[in-house]
């Protein structure tokens, strides 16, 4: 029983780790930079890639500055350029999706009395593609409302929201969350959009200075965690009835049980027949070791320097299971990581 309380005590300080709620998470604190953000003014423009219109820099000339300085068209067109570069890096180098366009933005009095948040409140996954030469901004996904913002707001300011529900609220009646018709017929009817704000900024009414504004900003923003989030939380007491996650939470009943038979120099390696062994790369005892008590069941970590083996010792692991006729998922959270097994 103490190491189940103990370990769902730690699931919460997993989930919570895995948040960034310091002042460099755009996702709370969005900042215009010269080259890797854009703060748009005008909600129509967020509106406009919604609705399935595409945006050119010469769309946004004379509406966008930067320090109340207009932004020439060479500057938006070198920041687009950039933003296309760095999410393609994002997407080969660790398979997500970051290129955002932040719809409306919420603030509020900062507790600690230093910069004020500036979360963005619909996050719209958007792309760059090349059309005749020029860098188009246009929608690549569903849009969704910011989880960090949800995040925090329940547990900073008390606010609870119902995600999903927001989320179902954003898509409309009809499943999908495109402001359909005209500028002008967008303006005179009430969007999507808009009623999720007022849900948002109703239930925030005792916050202090709680405002949604009608900006909209560009930029990477990076969420995926969220989902590993949205798991721990989901599945606390299942995890916590684990093992291993009561070990990794420091219990002391649960090392000892995984400890029992963990003794490396218990795998008789000189007894293994060759025959019966499926190493297809060289493997020194240390290796071969751990090999052998994954394959006996046991989990483990892998620990060491650049150059150790640790990706020859999973190739060699990934053969191993191979033989033995099981079926083996692979996951790494960058693609050189990927790329390093496939190669052996």
């Amino acid at each position: 029983m103490e190491d189940l309380e103990r370990t769902l005590s730690a699931v919460e300080r997993w989930a919570s780790r895995l948040i960034d709620t310091s002042r460099r998470n755009p996702l709370l604190y969005f900042r215009e930079t010269k080259t890797t953000a854009l703060l748009i003014p005008e909600r129509g423009v967020g509106d406009a890639v919604l609705a399935g219109e595409r945006i050119r820099p010469s769309d946004l000339e004379g509406l966008v500055s930067y320090k109340d300085e207009p932004r020439p068209i060479e500057q938006i067109q070198a920041l687009f350029k950039g933003l296309q570069r760095n999410a393609l890096l994002d997407r080969e180098e660790k398979g997500i999706e970051t290129l955002t366009l932040g719809i409306g933005f919420a603030t509020w009095e900062a507790p600690d009395d230093g910069r004020n948040p500036n979360a963005p409140v619909i996050l719209l996954p958007v792309e760059l593609r090349n059309t005749s030469g020029t860098l188009e901004l246009r929608a690549n996904g569903d849009p969704r409302v910011n989880p960090v913002l949800v995040h925090i707001l329940a547990v900073d300011l008390g606010v609870e929201l119902d995600l999903e529900a927001l989320d179902e609220m954003l898509a409309g009646p009809d499943g999908e969350a495109e402001a359909h018709g005209t500028a002008a017929d967008r303006e005179e009817s009430e969007s999507p959009v808009d009623r999720v704000f007022q849900e948002i900024t109703q239930r925030c009414s005792r916050v202090r200075g709680f405002r949604i504004g009608k900006e909209g900003g560009l930029g990477r923003f990076r969420y995926q965690r969220m989902a590993m989030v949205a798991d721990l939380e989901a599945n606390a007491e299942a995890i916590a009835g684990h093992t291993v996650a009561q070990a990794l939470a420091g219990g002391a009943g649960a090392r000892q049980a995984l400890s029992a038979d963990g003794d490396a120099s218990g795998v008789p390696l000189d007894e293994i027949p060759p025959a019966e062994e499926f190493l297809i790369l060289d493997a020194d005892a240390s290796q071969r070791s751990a090999i052998r008590r994954i394959l006996r069941g046991e989990s483990g970590v892998i620990h060491g320097p650049p150059g150790t083996g640790k990706s020859q010792t999973i190739a060699n692991l990934l053969a191993e299971c191979a033989a033995a006729g099981k079926r083996v998922l692979f996951v790494a959270e960058k693609k050189a990581a990927i790329d390093a097994v496939l190669k052996r």
